[in-house]
């Protein structure tokens, strides 16, 4: 392990429980920003493994297929069949898998091991959004050369692992490390604001600070509005959604990259496992469909131990318009439940999201008050108490 040096105790552990014989499946919760990818770049790199990379995001495929070319090791991006032999790691979208040819051709390379990067987008966007995500836990039975599997996320509730544990333990022993974490200099707000009122809350919020950020908009429609409303006041800004064409999505990335815009006002998946440390700042335009969405949201900013902040934008009638997302659904119903259960709250933001995404119940204590980066509950709880002396 030639990097061992260098990593962090969670990469260790990761690594040590991929090298055991008898484990066939790991499950790794950690931090957004915490270095999860280095944990797959290390094993690939020592054990010169064959490895089938799965990726929820095409840009996020790019970033890691950079990552990788960079370390040296060849690396395929897309369905088309590799050659054999030339590709050490091959990257595909989950959609690949409802082409026969695709898998075809998987069983003519034999990939060793099977990586799921942002691995709660089965459990997020696997009913009916891109089913194709629920072939994914199928593969191990199918591909008898898989000897290893990586679950990575930074989100996936308590129910959403159990249900995976139940998949994945059909065809091998499995094992769980990590657990859900905010960013330590993460604080968070929640604002109640109707909607015709947003608009001069987050100015007045890009007034005081002019440091860079993501407005995750919920629709195409809002992300395109409220990109002409921050253009208007003089701050650069553009709009990203899937409506874009794949070059416009390739330009916004490099412009975000290289620091040449402030904002970027985007639909819900972008920035996902992507690595734009300098973004400080995130706004929810509305709140979102479910609590992880809403944990993976506001994980995008405070990385790598840097401050960031994160508010929320909500009121009761932004679930109107949710409910009829929900399709009748009974699982998104609970969840939009969970999700303005939360907002509704008086505790300590940090806790109330921990406790929402682990299933646990309580009011165990919690250290966001005596933090750097308070949330807006325990930050105005400390001013009083410094008041009332």
């Amino acid at each position: 392990m030639s990097n061992s040096f260098s990593l962090r105790p969670f990469q260790k552990s990761a690594l040590e429980a991929l090298a055991n014989s008898g484990l066939r499946h790991l499950i790794c919760i950690s931090a957004t920003g915490s270095g999860k990818s280095l944990i797959y770049e290390e094993h690939a790199r020592s054990t010169k493994c064959r490895m089938l990379l799965f990726t929820p995001l095409v840009a996020l495929g790019r970033q890691q297929a950079a990552r990788l070319q960079a370390s040296g090791i060849p690396v395929r991006v897309g369905s088309a069949t590799p050659s054999a032999g030339n590709w050490q790691v091959w990257i595909l979208s989950p959609e690949s898998l409802e082409h026969e040819a695709t898998l075809a051709a998987l069983e003519n390379w034999k990939p060793e091991f099977l990586v799921v990067d942002e691995c709660h987008c089965l459990w997020d966007w696997g009913e009916d959004f891109r089913p194709a995500f629920r072939k994914i836990p199928e593969l191990p039975a199918r591909l008898a050369s898989l000897r290893k599997t990586l679950w990575l996320t930074a989100t996936l509730p308590t129910r959403a692992r159990q249900q995976l544990v139940e998949l994945l333990k059909e065809s091998g022993v499995v094992e769980e490390q990590g657990r859900f974490a905010l960013p330590e200099q993460l604080s968070l707000s929640i604002r109640r604001v109707t909607i015709p009122n947003r608009p001069k809350h987050l100015l007045a919020d890009l007034t005081r600070n002019q440091a860079a950020g993501i407005i995750f908009a919920g629709t195409r429609a809002n992300a395109e509005k409220i990109n002409l409303l921050t253009q208007a006041v003089g701050i650069s800004s553009a709009h990203y959604h899937a409506g874009l064409s794949r070059e416009e999505r390739i330009s916004l990335e490099s412009l975000v990259r290289d620091r040449k815009l402030q904002l970027i006002v985007a639909t819900s998946a972008f920035g996902m496992g992507m690595d734009f440390s300098h973004l400080s700042r995130v706004w929810l335009w509305q709140p979102p469909w479910s609590i992880l969405e809403l944990a993976q949201a506001v994980g995008r900013v405070g990385r790598s131990g840097k401050s960031g902040s994160a508010t929320i934008f909500w009121d009761p009638w932004d679930f109107r318009s949710l409910v009829r997302t929900t399709r009748s659904s009974e699982r998104r119903i609970n969840e939009l439940l969970l999700v303005r259960e939360y907002l509704e709250g008086h505790q300590c933001r940090r806790r109330g999201l921990i406790q929402a995404m682990e299933d646990q119940a309580g009011n165990q204590e919690s250290e966001c008050a005596r933090s750097e980066a308070p949330c807006d509950i325990c930050r105005f709880l400390r001013e009083d108490g410094n008041h009332g002396h």
